[in-house]
Parts: C-alpha cells; structure tokens; sequence
C-alpha cells in the first residue's frame, strides 16, 4: 500500500497484445521479458530474464521517474 502512494499503480499502463502483432515489432524473443515503453510508444528499456528487487529499484524505477517526471 505504501508502494501505491508514494509512486501511483504502476499496472495502469500495462498492454496487452492478444493478436500478438507488437511482439513482432518489438522484436520479443521469449518470457520473462519486461519493457518500459515511453509517452510516444518508444521502447527506453528491456530486460530478458526475471526481476530483482535491485533492477527494479536501480533501473526500472529511475527511468519511470525520468519519464513521468515524478521524483
């Protein structure tokens, strides 16, 4: 809960490609894959492999706030 209050719902802008057309454009090769797309539908970061609590707060969560300007 505190997570939520501090930097909003992150699976707000969570997608999904059920006909599976963007995977071909995105060039996704298989799971566990993670992306942050930005505003303008620009792919600013991919991870092949699973997540750690570090990549997340190191990587992920950096490049969220840059994007959405948040702090």
């Amino acid at each position: 809960t505190r997570y939520f209050q501090q930097y909003g719902n992150p699976y707000r802008y969570i997608g999904v490609d059920v006909q599976g057309n963007s995977t071909l454009m995105l060039g996704i090769s298989g799971v566990p894959e993670t992306y942050v797309v930005d505003m303008e539908n620009k792919v600013r970061w991919k991870h092949s492999g699973p997540l750690t609590v570090g990549t997340i707060n190191e990587e992920i969560l950096p490049l969220l706030r840059e994007i959405y300007g948040k702090k």
